[in-house]
């Protein structure tokens, strides 16, 4: 009897160490924030060309790399040092920001930060395709970076194949950027660390029958 009890328990502590690691909820979901790549310059001009980032659950092209995260708001969705980002100023860099995902990377939510890089607020739409077929679309009007700029972007649709973020009526002036890109939640789920109500449950079930089995123990 003591030997199945301590088997439930055991079954149960793994159970829940596993529900509390990012990720293990689904084999699709993943968050890219950039900080694996070499900490970047802080300034566009410093690289030289475009950056094709390419990760298991997609490929970032369009834009570089910038390695001074501490210039935009301190919130949770900016992690240092490094953002994804584009600028007419920079060497060659595209207007858009392109998310492509991998075919085997099955994706219906794509979800990030997005920072406003001028001084004055500029509207943004953020696109998810289907292959040709837009699936999905978020616009914004977004402070300028004085102003601590940003939004919170969260794209759901069926099998999304890629995502083009751009600066509306740009007249050819452009800048902003990306970080903490999460596939297949949100990007509140994904920088969130606080165990889920049903978690703490079952972490407080584990933990009165492993205070039970240690009452039987010292009586026995």
């Amino acid at each position: 009897m003591k030997l199945l009890a301590r088997t439930i328990v055991t079954s149960l502590i793994a159970a829940t160490a596993m529900s509390l690691i990012p990720g293990k909820a689904s084999a699709n979901v993943a968050v890219v924030n950039f900080d694996d790549q070499p900490t970047g310059p802080p300034n566009y001009s410093e690289v030289p060309a475009p950056q094709t980032l390419v990760y298991a659950a997609a490929t970032f092209t369009g834009g570089v790399v910038l390695g001074d995260a501490s210039a935009f708001p301190a919130i949770a969705y900016a992690t240092a040092p490094n953002v994804y980002a584009t600028a007419d100023f920079g060497n060659g860099l595209s207007q858009d920001l392109t998310i492509t995902v991998d075919n085997a990377f099955a994706t219906t939510e794509v979800s990030f930060a997005l920072f406003n890089g001028e001084t004055v607020t500029r509207s943004y739409e953020a696109q998810a395709f289907s292959g040709s077929t837009m699936v999905a679309s978020q616009s914004l009007d977004i402070a300028g970076n004085g102003q601590s700029g940003y939004g919170l972007v969260d794209l759901l649709g069926p099998d999304i194949t890629s995502v083009v973020i751009s600066q509306v009526n740009n007249q050819g002036n452009w800048d902003f950027l990306l970080d903490t890109v999460a596939f297949n939640e949100s990007i509140q789920t994904a920088v969130s660390s606080v165990p889920e109500p049903s978690n703490m449950l079952l972490i407080a079930a584990s933990m009165g029958l492993m205070g039970v089995i240690s009452r039987r123990r010292q009586r026995d």
